[in-house]
C-alpha cells in the first residue's frame, strides 16, 4: 500500500501549484487523465520554471510530437525558436530518452544537469512523459527504471514521471506499489476537473 504522506490527489489548479514550486532533488509521479491536462502540466510547469527560477526546462513527450509540444508551450509565449528561450528548453522524444541504446537515462539526467550549470541556470526540471515503456510494451523494463532513481537526491534536478491513467491502470498492484513508493510524491489529477477560465 502507498504511505498516504505521499499521496497529493487534487484538481488541475492545485497539483500545478505543487508542481510549480517544487523542490531540486524530487523524483515525483504525476497521473493525468487526459492529453490536455498534460499540456497544462508542461506549459505551466515550463513556464514558472524558466521565468521564475532560471531553470532549463527538458521535456520527454510521448503522446505529442516536437511541433505540438512547440506549438502549446507558443500559447503561453514561450518560443522555442527565440534565442532568449533556446537555453531554456530542450524538446527530446521520450523514446529516445528512455530507449536509446547509446546511453542509459541517468546519463541523460546527468548531462542535462551539466549542460544547466554550464548555462547559468539553477537547475534542470525533467517533465517525462513514460508512455513509450507502454508503446512498446517494456513494463519491467520501466519499473526497473524507475526503482533505480532515487525518490530524493541532493542534485539542482527535479524529475516529474507522467503517466497517463490507462497507461498506469495496466500496471499490476505491485508494479503501482513499487513504482509509487519509489517517488517522494504521487500527484493524481482528478479526472473530471472543473476549471474556470
Amino acid at each position: 500500500m502507498v504511505s498516504k504522506e505521499k499521496l497529493v490527489d487534487g484538481n488541475l489548479d492545485s497539483i500545478l501549484q505543487l508542481l510549480c514550486q517544487t523542490g531540486y532533488g524530487e523524483h515525483n509521479i504525476v497521473i493525468y487523465p487526459e492529453l490536455d491536462s498534460f499540456r497544462e502540466v508542461y506549459t505551466h510547469v515550463a513556464e514558472a520554471r524558466i521565468k521564475r527560477n532560471n531553470d532549463l526546462v527538458m521535456l520527454l513527450p510521448h503522446y505529442e510530437t516536437r511541433k505540438s509540444v512547440e506549438q502549446s508551450l507558443r500559447e503561453l509565449d514561450i518560443d522555442v525558436s527565440n534565442p532568449s528561450f533556446r537555453d531554456s528548453i530542450d524538446i527530446v522524444d521520450s523514446y529516445h530518452a528512455f530507449f536509446d541504446p547509446e546511453q542509459e537515462f541517468r546519463s541523460v539526467l546527468a548531462a542535462g544537469v551539466d549542460t544547466a550549470m554550464r548555462k547559468g541556470k539553477s537547475g534542470i526540471v525533467v517533465i517525462a512523459d513514460m508512455g513509450s515503456f507502454f508503446h512498446r510494451q517494456a513494463i519491467d523494463r520501466m519499473v526497473s527504471h524507475e526503482c533505480k532513481l532515487p525518490s530524493r537526491q541532493n542534485i539542482s534536478c527535479t524529475l516529474f514521471c507522467c503517466y497517463h491513467i490507462r497507461d498506469f491502470e495496466k500496471l499490476t498492484k505491485k508494479q503501482e506499489e513499487q513504482i509509487c513508493e519509489n517517488h517522494y510524491r504521487n500527484l493524481f489529477i482528478k479526472e473530471h476537473d472543473e476549471r474556470t477560465a
